[in-house]
């Protein structure tokens, strides 16, 4: 019987990593990249071939430009409603 998605087997797995996750590689060679986010004895592990590992960091360079725009638009906002200090009053 297959599953919904036409694969005997589907795995849905959320992956939350925090600012000081450690993120390291290794590569194993020419066509494939083993990326361990976490401890390695505990952590994550994804493996990439090159091709993979090319779209995933296009996209995050593409999510961290809208991040950052983001951020710069809520900065000016919350200087825009911040209300004026006036000096030596």
């Amino acid at each position: 019987m297959s599953s919904l998605y036409g694969d005997p087997v589907s795995v849905s797995t959320y992956v939350i990593l925090r600012k000081d996750c450690p993120v390291d590689f290794t590569v194993l060679g020419s066509d494939q990249v083993e990326v361990t986010c976490g401890a390695r004895q505990d952590g994550c592990e994804f493996l990439f071939d090159a091709e993979s590992l090319r779209r995933f960091v296009t996209s995050g360079a593409a999510a961290l430009r809208d991040m950052d725009a983001r951020f710069a638009r809520e900065r000016a906002e919350a200087s825009d409603t911040e209300p004026s200090v006036v000096r030596g009053v």
